[in-house]
């Protein structure tokens, strides 16, 4: 590039009257503006680039001046020409769009009242008793250590858990009744699959005999370990498609 250019420099340079440094001479116009010539737009970028390589005082030099309608006339037959170039980018007649969206699926009434009822509301109730009640909670979990008074660290962890818990009922209340996307819906199912296992998994602490000794579980044991199980096996079921009948595929769709 620094070639072309000293190459250019050296190459001698015309002299131009101050009043047509901006003029179009008639031979360059029908050079690169004939009617019959598709790319106008790209000769005159090609045209000013030659113009301002002959004189680089040009844009200096009249920077104070009106351009006269004369020498606009060139710039609106170009650039007049744009929209009709867009417009012939439009579909032509008998010609459709079409747009692949993702179709529906039946929603069997059971998946339905589970994971957009029973389940976000009982996620709210962990939520209230974590926050609001959390002395009851960590008696309910374990009572022989339960502390008599809330220390503060502990009760900042239980309004975290608490926050969590709203956010798994949101999650299946909002989320999924937003969507009846089929894809939507297994992942978000195979999320809470994986937070069911992870839920399991913080109780083994309490022996294993909390995973399978119904006769001992309290309140919160209850739904702590059973109804995560049915829970689990709500999710499963979906993700192998049990009830669904045949998956959604995508469809076309014409505008």
């Amino acid at each position: 590039m620094p070639d072309l250019l000293s190459r250019r420099r050296m190459m001698p340079q015309p002299t131009l009257a101050r009043s047509d440094l901006l003029r179009v001479p008639e031979n360059r116009t029908s050079q690169y503006f004939n009617n019959n010539n598709p790319a106008k737009l790209s000769n005159l970028f090609f045209l000013c680039s030659e113009v301002l390589a002959d004189s680089p005082t040009l844009l200096w030099s009249r920077i104070d001046r009106p351009i006269e309608l004369a020498q606009v006339d060139v710039l609106d037959r170009t650039f007049s020409d744009i929209p009709h170039r867009f417009k012939n980018m439009a579909p032509q007649a008998g010609q459709t769009k079409t747009k692949t969206v993702s179709a529906g699926f039946n929603l069997p009434p059971a998946y339905s009242l589970f994971f957009l009822v029973i389940e976000p509301i009982s996620a709210l109730v962990g939520a209230f008793f974590a926050h609001f009640k959390p002395e009851v909670y960590l008696e309910l979990t374990h009572a022989a250590t339960a502390p008599s008074t809330l220390p503060l660290g502990t009760g900042i962890a239980m309004s975290q858990l608490a926050n969590l818990y709203l956010f798994f009922a949101l999650n299946e209340a909002i989320v999924l009744r937003a969507t009846a996307d089929l894809k939507v819906w297994s992942a978000v199912l195979f999320v809470l699959l994986v937070a069911d296992l992870g839920h399991l998994y913080t109780v083994r602490a309490l022996g294993p005999g909390i995973y399978y000794n119904v006769a001992g579980w309290n309140a919160i044991d209850w739904g702590n370990v059973p109804f995560v199980y049915f829970g689990a096996i709500m999710r499963i079921a979906f993700l192998s498609g049990i009830g669904l009948g045949n998956k959604a595929v995508p469809t076309k769709k014409q505008k």
